[in-house]
């Protein structure tokens, strides 16, 4: 699912299959990182896995992979603690706003 081609169209499963591979794989090419994490959706992301500049880039992938904006007061480390906390806090498989 390259460039978050879930946008909008696709399911929870492709969102978080997508939001994995952009925390193993294309974070670790974008920060120039030698080692790749390994991280499921219950791996707690804040515990060495992202870093203060590597939030910023995972909100920007949020964003676009929903479709939607994500308010400042929804940025908060319960919402970003896991990929899985992520799916449930901006997912949404109806038209409905993020919760």
């Amino acid at each position: 699912m390259s460039d978050v081609a879930c946008q909008t169209n696709g399911t929870r499963e492709q969102f978080k299959s997508a939001l994995l591979e952009f925390i193993n794989v294309r974070l670790p090419e974008l920060r120039e990182l030698k080692n790749r994490p390994d991280v499921d959706g219950a791996t707690p992301l804040f515990e060495g896995v992202i870093d203060s500049l590597g939030i910023l880039h995972l909100i920007a992938f949020v964003e676009k992979g929903t479709g939607r904006k994500i308010p400042t007061k929804m940025v908060t480390m319960d919402r970003f603690r896991t990929v899985d906390a992520i799916c449930e806090s901006f997912w949404s498989d109806s038209e409905e706003a993020p919760r």
